[in-house]
């Protein structure tokens, strides 16, 4: 009965979430999770969330960001509707800020021209650790630095063990695949590394473990980059845009009316006489 007496506003609480900070992400976990007749009809789940955690709304899409305009049209007249003040801070993974102009998501919160949009802790210190990683010590070892790009020790390693282990190799009636050769090798690497003391005291020297996903995206991507060197080779990019060294002619504008002069247009010789028309 208690609960009865307050159906209510148990309703509303639960409807009526807000936040004056939203943070707004989008992910494929969910969707990869659908079954029966939904399975394959979406590709990203975009969330928005408050500074507690609550989500507010959760659309399925095609894409990650086209779509998105209906949700944020939605939330807004939400917000207009319930009279709660417009939210002060967004936080997002991407298209947080542009050089000039405004970026998308500033064009569709236009409603709330005070809003400010900010990219999220998590994705700022992955783009930080670019510029802020050393050979000696990395940036925020325990979470960034389980890339094998992280220090230079680190990738000259996974460097040269790619170099080594090129195929899958078999062992005995089973074949071991070359990722696990090479994690095999760095990982005896890194354990003879933690188990020197004089190593550990004299050195600030970080190994960390890296699993199989991250390896293979990171060779991926070093294998591209190595095949763009490749074909840039030897060409010259342009470093603006092409352009004439003499001005071009000035156009030529069309006459706005029909001209006035009278001219004679004589057509062949008729059977019956000549015929001479005037314009």
């Amino acid at each position: 009965m208690d609960i009865l007496t307050r159906i209510y506003h148990i309703r509303a609480s639960i409807t009526s979430i807000f936040g004056s900070i939203l943070k707004m992400d989008s992910t494929k976990k969910i969707t990869k999770k659908l079954a029966g007749h939904g399975r394959g009809t979406a590709q990203w789940m975009t969330s928005i969330g408050n500074e507690v955690g609550q989500i507010l709304i959760s659309v399925l899409t095609v894409a990650e960001r086209p779509g998105l305009n209906a949700m944020v049209s939605g939330v807004m007249e939400w917000y207009r509707k319930t009279d709660v003040p417009p939210p002060v801070l967004l936080y997002v993974d991407c298209d947080c800020c542009k050089s000039e102009g405004s970026t998308k998501l500033q064009t569709r919160f236009a409603a709330w021209p005070d809003l400010h949009i900010r990219l999220d802790i998590w994705h700022f210190m992955r783009r930080l650790a670019v510029g802020c990683t050393t050979d000696a010590r990395t940036l925020y070892p325990a979470t960034l630095a389980q890339w094998p790009d992280c220090c230079c020790l680190m990738e000259a390693i996974f460097t040269r063990l790619c170099g080594i282990y090129r195929s899958p190799r078999k062992m005995g009636m089973s074949t071991v695949s070359r990722w696990d050769l090479i994690l095999g090798d760095y990982r005896r690497i890194r354990q003879r590394i933690l188990a020197n003391g004089i190593i550990m005291q004299q050195t600030n020297l970080q190994l960390v473990d890296v699993s199989q996903t991250t390896l293979v995206q990171w060779h991926n991507q070093r294998v591209k980059s190595q095949d763009n060197t490749t074909v840039m080779q030897g060409l010259t990019l342009l470093s603006h845009n092409p352009a004439v060294h003499h001005p071009l002619n000035c156009a030529t504008v069309p006459p706005v009316s029909a001209p006035t002069s009278t001219q004679l247009f004589v057509y062949p010789p008729a059977r019956v006489m000549d015929t001479c028309i005037y314009v």
